[in-house]
């Protein structure tokens, strides 16, 4: 090998890894929230409003309380006598 300081006379070189600009899609119930390539040059940012009570739910209204739950399972644990009985 002579000594070309050319890197195509180099032996044994090492293969350039195919990088590929895949997708990623980040949805929130089947809808798109953000969608970035691997390869992008600038930052994404997906930002997914999670509700932490019970009053940011859209039908929080069907819920029940901690009261009336506690009340429904000390009721159906220790029932009251039915006097008609």
């Amino acid at each position: 090998m002579a000594l070309s300081n050319d890197y195509n006379d180099l032996d044994n070189k090492p293969t350039q890894q195919t990088v590929n600009n895949g997708m990623l899609t980040i949805k929130r119930n089947n809808v798109n929230v953000v969608t970035f390539t691997a390869n992008q040059s600038t930052n994404a940012t997906a930002n997914i409003n999670v509700p932490t009570t019970v009053a940011e739910l859209s039908d929080a209204s069907d819920y029940a309380t901690k009261v009336e739950l506690n009340s429904k399972v000390l009721v159906s644990a220790f029932p009251l006598p039915n006097p008609t009985q």
